[in-house]
């Protein structure tokens, strides 16, 4: 009974995959995260508690060591805020792709998954987040909201990721990223939904590294989630995505099972690797 019912139920899984997406990729979503807590959960070994060794005493910092971090992070707030005002300069729903907009959110109808199967475009996430939006906001300074709290993220994600620079070297490399023309185009307008691409790879460095100093398993699961939504919001063609989705989960794959292993088990990967 069950084998004939499976093929059936299968195809018709197979024929809605479209009006099905939601379901199928929350589905997918959750049993990748539940495999992942598992395997990290039975592979991860004991993190060996640190010695705590007495203070050393030491003299006081002296004021002139903290002026050159607190310059810095004062003068990347005020570049944030005129880059924000920026953002929200001339913004009327008046460029002609602002249809995505003005034809289903802001009349309160959904925008669906862009799913086009005849050109072979699969970005389903593209935009989804205004279908939630519109239930709180019709404004310019509302829809504007997510990617300016996208963008004050990004800039604190960027500003934790590497403790090797100093806070200066961390602000200047911020700036210069941010005045890059593709971060420009993304997060200048809503259209793009590059924005969403660029926030979900830094949350998805940030959980890796996370993952790789604690060995705590909500961050692996994290990492995973944000893989899947970055694939789910790039604008690109359908083998495009495949080509994306395995290089981009097997390197966060790669990355959790390889913190996660004994020391013995790298030992082994490494000498047949060499074989």
């Amino acid at each position: 009974m069950l084998r004939e019912l499976l093929p059936h139920a299968l195809k018709a899984v197979w024929r809605g995959r479209v009006e099905l997406f939601w379901p199928i990729w929350t589905a997918i979503a959750t049993v990748s995260a539940i495999a992942v807590a598992w395997v990290v959960g039975h592979a991860t070994a004991p993190v060996a508690p640190e010695v705590r060794k007495s203070p050393i005493p030491r003299a006081g910092t002296p004021r002139s060591a903290w002026r050159g971090p607190l310059t810095a992070s004062a003068l990347l707030a005020l570049f944030l805020v005129c880059y924000i005002a920026l953002m929200l300069r001339w913004e009327d729903f008046a460029y002609y792709d602002n249809s995505y907009f003005t034809l289903f959110s802001l009349r309160g109808l959904n925008y669906a998954p862009p799913i086009w199967q005849s050109s072979g475009r699969f970005f389903p996430l593209c935009h989804q987040e205004f279908n939630l939006i519109r239930h709180f906001t019709g404004t310019v300074i509302g829809y504007h909201a997510l990617p300016m709290l996208q963008l004050l993220i990004l800039s604190g994600i960027l500003l934790m990721l590497d403790d090797e620079l100093s806070v200066q070297a961390r602000a200047g490399l911020i700036v210069f990223l941010l005045i890059t023309p593709g971060i420009v185009i993304s997060f200048g307008g809503l259209i793009y939904p590059e924005r969403n691409v660029v926030f979900c790879l830094a949350c998805l460095l940030l959980f890796v590294k996370r993952f790789e100093q604690t060995h705590f398993t909500p961050w692996a699961v994290a990492a995973v989630i944000s893989a899947q939504m970055r694939l789910g919001g790039s604008r690109g063609a359908a083998g495009t995505e495949i080509w994306e989705y395995g290089t981009l989960n097997g390197f966060g794959i790669r990355n959790v099972a390889w913190t996660s292993a004994s020391p013995l088990w790298r030992c082994y990967s490494c000498f047949t690797t060499r074989q």
